[in-house]
């Protein structure tokens, strides 16, 4: 399955062929890790297993006792505090964490960029990603159909909006009501940071 893309800098179109199979973690670490390694390179997202034997250990690893708790406690916040900003609805939640990651391709944002310069950006369309229905489905892996619907949901309530190229961006004002979230993440990865020492 194909996915038609077009670059932010013009109107370059780039084929990406991901998995057309829904993502399903049930059917074991080996064909989730396929599935996922084909779907989330359209965002840059590298996906580098950690099961073991495939990786040399690292901190994490190493600090299990020390990292593990913070990584846990520190999860169940954040998704709590989503499960509630987003009315109980996880799924669009990861919806939204991926239009908000196309905002931030990696490689092309500078390495020392603070959020607040972030939020400051007169131009941030520079960097985005364009993604549209079916991309965003194909990612989540949530059905097409029922990525739709969270999609309009979300626009009715003002957080997202669709551009006259079908793709989806993050509204100003969603932005702004959501800017907790972002807060909470931004929480969660400095104490993950200092486990991580």
């Amino acid at each position: 399955m194909k996915i038609d893309r077009t670059c932010a800098e013009g109107r370059i179109n780039s084929a990406i062929l991901i998995s057309s199979p829904p993502l399903d973690p049930r059917k074991g670490s080996a064909v989730f890790e396929r599935q996922t390694s084909r779907a989330l390179p359209i965002l840059g997202l590298g996906v580098e297993s950690s099961v073991a034997g495939r990786q040399e250990m690292g901190i994490p690893d190493e600090h299990f006792g020390k990292v593990w708790p913070v990584h846990v406690d520190g999860l169940i916040a954040l998704l709590t505090r989503l499960r509630v900003a987003f009315d109980g609805d996880l799924d669009a939640a990861l919806i939204m964490a991926v239009i908000g990651s196309a905002a931030l391709p990696r490689g092309r944002l500078p390495d020392d960029l603070s959020f607040e310069a972030f939020q400051k950006m007169e131009r941030r369309d520079a960097f985005y990603t364009p993604l549209n229905s079916l991309s965003i489905a194909q990612i989540t892996g949530i059905p097409r159909e029922t990525a739709r619907r969270k999609l309009a949901a979300m626009a009715k309530r003002g957080w997202i909006m669709k551009d006259e190229a079908g793709f989806w961006h993050i509204h100003p004002d969603g932005a702004q009501e959501l800017e907790p979230m972002t807060r909470y993440s931004i929480e969660y990865l400095n104490r993950l940071a200092s486990a991580l020492g």
